[in-house]
């Protein structure tokens, strides 16, 4: 194995991209593959965008929700039988005629709790400086237009192929 050569070492720059997996997954691509062939020589790690604690509450919460509506749709009466519940004959025959009812909330539930866990972020921090924020600019990213931004207000030029 041939020795590793002064091009090959990794610089201490570190680039960290938070980003919403739903809006940008095909952003994420370009941008890795520009940091492989443009800044070789730099760290780049990939993490989902964090929650605030109130969404997240929210959308494990209508989790719970559907959880309990499967369990109860599938196994309802079971439920019932099993905890010793006793209902009376016309309740029970009111569950079992309109116990489909219950699908659609589940499915509604679904979209519901995606658009709660939408971030909108891609933010790509440079040795733990923000450089580039959708939430701050509304910008959709793009790698080229922030490897102009790396040289110009960072200094850091791309590597010459």
């Amino acid at each position: 194995m041939a020795p590793k050569s002064k091009n090959d070492k990794k610089s201490d720059d570190r680039i960290v991209i938070q980003y919403d997996k739903t809006c940008f997954a095909p952003h994420l691509k370009q941008f890795q593959e520009g940091f492989k062939n443009d800044f070789p020589h730099m760290t780049v790690d990939v993490e989902k965008y964090p929650l605030t604690t109130p969404k997240q509450t929210l959308v494990t919460f209508i989790f719970v929700i559907q959880l309990a509506m499967t369990t109860v749709f599938m196994f309802g009466i079971n439920l019932l039988e099993y905890f010793k519940i006793d209902l009376d004959a016309a309740t029970l025959k009111w569950f079992e005629e309109n116990k489909f009812m219950i699908v659609p909330g589940m499915l509604m539930l679904s979209p519901v709790r995606q658009l709660i866990s939408k971030t909108n972020a891609f933010e790509v921090y440079l040795n733990g400086e923000l450089v580039s924020s959708t939430l701050n600019t509304r910008i959709i990213p793009n790698f080229p237009l922030f490897k102009e931004t790396l040289e110009k207000k960072k200094g850091i030029k791309p590597v010459k192929h």
